[in-house]
């Protein structure tokens, strides 16, 4: 195993355990994914020991990066078809390579959950890009999406969102932008922290939560809350409507910090991304399509933790209806 920094897991070593694992998990996921979902959750028992003791820590205390990138998973671009130009993905699509990965780290971070107004409910997403996008869509390509933290305004707000690569962009420009707040908040004076700390802030949502074309809620979030040292982030550069000069300055601040210390991500064929989504915005930077079947595909999947949420009841796939908050 490749030593490196604590952010990376080297997975290169792995190949034949893993690929076992995926050979006795559901060829056809889509039929029954509670079945998926629990076969999944045996095998992940079963996965190196390495990369279970760093999934765990990350869990337990999360890292000052914001995220952990897994590199080296076996893929293959023969097992693919062309890169998807539409949502949900058919049922009787076979598992693909990064799908199975994507599936057996997320349930041993936590509960796979869908989202039922965004793509249809679906838990194992497909990201690719699409020629009319709304500019606040993943499916945008040659725009920059912009930084955000995902569902801040959502009572059900995934802990971790997840990002497999089974193909790159053809130039291998496109990047994940991540800014962690464990590294933006010593850049930021008492007062700033005190504001962004004083009341929650507007928040508009996502096309995808609008009861309407022509609707419009707002809900209230704290940009920063919990430990005065250590806090969580809800942020987003779009949706984010601070009424008063004070909480826009300490907002503006707060951009500043987070660009400062942003880090770009090249996703590439074997890559899985966790992005800790409560202390972490992210953000893509453009690249241009071919629509040629070949171009970037990702496979995204969100993950909730049970001992961080109210709901005793949650399980793994469940799909769950828009709260704001």
């Amino acid at each position: 195993m490749i030593t490196t920094r604590p952010e990376i897991v080297h997975c290169e070593d792995d190949a034949a355990r893993l690929l076992e694992l995926r050979e006795r998990l559901p060829r056809t996921p889509r039929l029954d994914m509670s079945d998926f979902f629990a076969t999944a959750g045996a095998l992940s028992q079963e996965l190196p020991e390495h990369l279970r003791a760093a999934l765990r820590d990350f869990r337990a205390t999360g890292n000052e990066a914001g995220y952990l990138m897994l590199t080296g998973l076996p893929v293959s671009d023969e097992e693919l078809p062309e890169t998807p130009t539409s949502t949900p993905a058919p049922v009787e699509r076979p598992l693909l390579s990064m799908e199975a990965w994507l599936t057996l780290i997320g349930v041993e971070l936590g509960l796979p959950t869908g989202y039922r107004e965004l793509r249809a409910g679906t838990i194992l997403q497909d990201v690719y890009p699409s020629p009319n996008a709304h500019y606040l869509s993943s499916e945008t390509s040659e725009t920059l999406l912009e930084f955000h933290t995902e569902m801040a305004y959502h009572k059900h707000q995934p802990h971790y969102v997840m990002l497999a690569c089974s193909r790159a962009d053809h130039e291998g420009t496109a990047a994940t932008l991540v800014g962690s707040i464990r590294k933006a908040l010593p850049r930021l004076d008492r007062s700033t922290r005190a504001e962004l700390y004083r009341k929650p802030m507007r928040c508009h949502v996502d096309m995808a939560f609008r009861p309407g074309k022509d609707t419009d809620p707002l809900y209230q979030i704290s940009v920063l809350d919990g430990h005065r040292e250590d806090p969580l982030l809800a942020y987003d550069r779009e949706l984010l409507d601070p009424v008063d000069l004070p909480a826009k300055r300490a907002l503006a601040e707060l951009s500043d910090a987070l660009d400062a210390v942003t880090e770009p991500v090249h996703l590439k064929p074997g890559s899985l991304f966790i992005v800790d989504n409560y202390r972490t915005t992210h953000a893509r930077t453009p690249f241009t399509p071919r629509w040629d079947g070949k171009d970037r595909w990702l496979h995204r999947m969100y993950v909730r933790v049970p001992e961080r949420m109210t709901d005793s009841t949650a399980q793994m796939g469940d799909v769950v209806d828009f709260v704001g908050r």
